[in-house]
């Protein structure tokens, strides 16, 4: 499953927390800025990335709601008919383009994890409602104890899976890195205790 997370670049550490807890669940973030195409035009960019996706998360934030760009991506989803989960902040109200009677989930930009975590398992859920298959998932507990999901400015190839990547697993103990697209470490986990 490919979820499109829409954001404003001011919430990017909220955007890899969230990220991490969709890797934990098998579920595969796709971030407009990740994927780098000099010369293209961006809005053509966007909305072939949201096309691909299987459904659309927008963080609304007071930065994510005065974003243009994060309008922007609302209306291509709405024109694209994907389903639309607005994550909104706490004391931030739900903007004009999306206040038509959709459900949305108030969460906590202090301490946001259980709130990804429950969101994560709404969208596990959601992929199984619809047939769609989830990726490998990242141990919790692997994440969670000895690994940060991080943001690599260039792509990576995984000797694994072959697939190209801007996000990994950084070991924080030794420095290697675990795939998030196949969840096939590189690394020997035994060394971690893991």
């Amino acid at each position: 499953m490919k979820v499109f997370i829409s954001f404003s670049h001011k919430d990017h550490s909220l955007v890899h927390e969230f990220s991490s807890q969709l890797l934990s669940s098998g579920i595969k973030p796709v971030i407009a800025q990740e994927k780098s195409t000099p010369g293209k035009q961006l809005s053509a960019k966007v909305k072939k990335m949201i096309h691909e996706t299987d459904c659309f998360v927008v963080l609304l934030t007071k930065d994510g709601t005065e974003s243009e760009w994060v309008q922007q991506e609302i209306g291509v989803a709405q024109a694209l008919n994907k389903e639309i989960i607005p994550l909104i902040v706490k004391g931030v109200e739900l903007p004009g383009m999306l206040d038509s009677g959709i459900e949305y989930y108030r969460f906590t930009k202090t301490k946001p994890t259980h709130h990804f975590i429950v969101v994560s398992n709404y969208l596990e859920e959601y992929a199984k409602e619809k047939g769609i298959s989830l990726g490998a998932k990242v141990k919790a507990k692997v994440h969670d104890e000895y690994f940060q999901v991080i943001h690599l400015p260039n792509a990576i190839l995984c000797p694994t899976c072959s697939k190209i990547e801007n996000h990994v697993l950084l070991c924080k103990l030794c420095g290697d890195y675990l795939c998030t697209e196949c969840g096939d470490d590189t690394i020997n986990l035994d060394k971690h205790g893991a």
